[in-house]
């Protein structure tokens, strides 16, 4: 008898233990307290204490407030932290669960504060056309999977029928899906929006992710085939022209963090030995610490923890599967076929096209050039 109640106890703390990583704050709301894999990942700001850096650039989903909690990392701020909302001035009033965040934040043994938090929309604009079946929208051409797994704004329940304007977060896969961790309803006059590989420029023209852009004349840099830039226009029949552009900068927030933690859909893209994280222009290094097995039907997340190297290459010393899903893909969207070839990776030619610059080398303390 005392054998099977041994058991039974053991039993429940081994369930106890496997238990999600949610939590309801005290006003109800969902709270991922990010423990990662058998409570050996990301848990708070515990693993941060004095040997992770004094600066940390986090990219993921804001899954908890009270601060707010991305990556498992409790990031405090105030009413002067910098905000921005694709790349216009916004406030603390504008962050909301499921946003995709970029943060550059301070250190101080565990305690993490925001200085800079920078929400990214993957799309926005008008809806195109649904598909019941898949679960999935388009948007500007671009194909996203909506389900459980993604936070609703105000009205936005259900799929949003054709016209209607919405504002997307999420993460790209390598064969273009972007998983929907939070779907807003748009208004009359917001600009679209859109992150994308270029996948041909001639002149002031590209094709961004499958979307014709008329870019115009900009004399601060040209994008090249391969980089990721984000973009903020109006549409004119099926052409975006570009009111902002700017190309994404290899190494996040131009090397200023001493320490990277990074959630993505982990789809890998191999090209002459080089490997590369779908949906991010940074070239990756230990590809093998990151499963990729059906990921891009999936949309199972990952965080990445580490640091880039003098070349610019991300090498993850520790990798953890993120505790809260964004939506399954139910089906193949009708454009979309079953084992499709990734998109070709950012910084990547096409075959017999101009290559790439190098990676840029510096030496340690300086910051990578351009802006971000």
């Amino acid at each position: 008898m005392k054998k099977r109640a041994s058991f039974f106890w053991l039993l429940i703390l081994l369930l106890t233990s496997c238990a999600p990583s949610f939590q309801a704050d005290q006003q109800g709301r969902v709270v991922d307290r990010g423990t990662g894999i058998g409570g050996t990942g990301i848990g708070g700001t515990g693993i941060l204490a004095g040997t992770e850096g004094k600066s940390l650039g986090l990219i993921g989903r804001i899954t908890g407030f009270g601060s707010i909690f991305v990556n498992g990392v409790e990031v405090e701020y105030d009413q002067a932290t910098k905000v921005s909302l694709a790349g216009a001035p916004a406030g603390v009033g504008d962050l909301a669960l499921g946003q995709v965040v970029e943060v550059l934040a301070r250190n101080e043994q565990g305690r993490v504060t925001g200085s800079d938090i920078r929400i990214r929309y993957e799309v926005a604009g008008p809806v195109g056309a649904i598909d019941e079946k898949s679960g999935t929208i388009k948007v500007l051409g671009q194909s996203v999977v909506i389900g459980t797994g993604t936070i609703r704004g105000k009205g936005a329940a259900g799929l949003p029928g054709p016209g209607t304007l919405v504002r997307v977060s999420g993460f790209r896969a390598g064969n273009g899906l972007i998983f929907a961790s939070r779907l807003e309803m748009g208004k009359k006059g917001d600009p679209a929006l859109l992150v994308g590989r270029v996948d041909s420029i001639t002149g002031g023209r590209a094709v961004v992710a499958g979307v014709p852009v008329k870019l115009g004349n900009r004399p601060a840099g040209t994008p090249r085939p391969g980089d990721i830039i984000r973009i903020s226009g109006r549409l004119r029949g099926k052409t975006l022209v570009a009111g902002n552009w700017r190309i994404d900068p290899r190494v996040p927030f131009n090397g200023r963090a001493d320490r990277f933690i990074i959630e993505a859909v982990p789809v890998l893209v191999r090209n002459g030995g080089q490997v590369y994280l779908a949906g991010m222009p940074f070239q990756v290094a230990d590809p093998d610490k990151i499963a990729a097995a059906n990921t891009a039907q999936t949309g199972r997340l990952v965080r990445l923890v580490g640091t880039f190297n003098r070349h610019g290459v991300f090498q993850a010393g520790r990798v953890f599967m993120a505790p809260s899903p964004v939506p399954t893909l139910r089906s193949q969207p009708p454009d979309i076929r079953p084992g499709i070839r990734p998109l070709p990776a950012p910084m990547m030619p096409r075959p017999g096209g101009r290559q790439p610059p190098a990676m840029p080398r510096f030496p340690a303390g300086r910051h990578f050039p351009g802006r971000f």
